[in-house]
């Protein structure tokens, strides 16, 4: 019988981490010429590049039986890792978007990949910032971030999106998940208001005049209506009652309508009736305060009185105003 003694040596391998470490002898039965041993090959999940250890062949017990050269163990790597980033939402006043991209292993080396942003209903000329960058994942983290600005603005919008896409990776074995959405958060409101006005009996229109405080960009629709107060729209009218609706086209932050006012003879104090908003066809449009319109008197009247005959022997002259 022959005693080989052989020990298992760290390369790129550690056998803190990748292999067994040994130092045993084996025994060759006489009239054999081979013999098998097993060295433990531990499993990880690191994606890492494939690694070495070496079997040395230490000591013969036979002076006559020489050792050979060392032998390289190569431990192929199996392991591979994807790197994702998650949808999320983020309100526009914000100002940044803080992007977490994760791996699903570690990596035992630094690699790098890029990510870019792309237009959906968001759009990188006004909404947020465009992007083709590469970040670096350090070796054994699980996670990187980065920013991407968003801007503010003070049109009322749809909450909108745009994508991150993730593009390359320096590490063959480390893959690439599907894009994410960010949506931002629309945070800006308007408001629509009628200003209180007077309009003068004899012009025949009240034109009306509403407001919007911010764009908005899509079309609005809002219902008024007039109510009566010391003017009258009934018989004798001295305005001509409405209940409708006006649209604001996208943009635009004012548009006007026309009430028809009654011309009449009579001297009468000025008079007034209201002008009551409601009904927005956007959530983020709220309505301001009913506006009063003023119909302002322009008639005026004589008193007279005229010339009267009369005979001394009736008694009395009868005077008529």
């Amino acid at each position: 019988d022959l005693s080989i003694s052989y020990s298992t040596l760290n390369d790129t391998a550690d056998n803190a981490s990748d292999f067994e470490l040994i130092s045993k002898t084996i025994l060759f039965p006489a009239g054999t010429t081979s013999f098998q041993d097993n060295v433990t090959i531990y499993d990880d999940n690191i994606v890492e590049d494939n690694e070495t250890f070496f079997v040395r062949l230490d000591n013969s017990s036979n002076p006559n039986v020489f050792l050979g050269y060392q032998a390289i163990v190569t431990i192929n790597n199996d392991d591979n890792a994807t790197v994702t980033v998650g949808s999320f939402s983020i309100d526009e006043d914000s100002g940044v978007a803080d992007i977490i991209f994760s791996l699903s292993d570690n990596v035992s080396t630094d690699f790098q990949f890029t990510y870019s942003t792309i237009n959906n209903t968001a759009d990188n000329a006004s909404d947020f910032e465009l992007i083709n960058r590469t970040l670096t994942f350090p070796a054994m983290t699980s996670t990187v971030s980065d920013n991407i600005s968003i801007n503010q603005d003070t049109i009322v919008e749809d909450n909108e999106t745009f994508f991150v896409r993730l593009d390359n990776s320096s590490n063959p074995k480390v893959f690439l998940g599907p894009q994410a959405t960010v949506t931002i958060n629309n945070d800006d409101d308007a408001l629509v208001t009628v200003d209180n006005l007077s309009v003068a009996e004899n012009a025949g229109v009240a034109t009306i005049t509403f407001k919007l405080s911010d764009n908005v960009s899509s079309p609005v629709t809002v219902g008024f209506s007039t109510l009566d107060q010391s003017a009258d729209n009934g018989s004798g009218y001295d305005y001509l009652a409405l209940s409708k609706s006006i649209t604001f086209d996208p943009m635009t932050t004012s548009v006007q309508d026309n009430i028809t006012i009654n011309n009449d003879n009579i001297v009468e104090n000025s008079e007034t009736f209201l002008i009551q908003i409601d009904n927005a066809s956007n959530p983020n449009v709220s309505l301001g305060s009913q506006a009063v319109v003023t119909i302002e008197d322009e008639d005026n009247a004589t008193v007279t009185i005229g010339d009267v005959f009369v005979n001394e022997s009736d008694g009395f002259a009868l005077i008529t105003f």
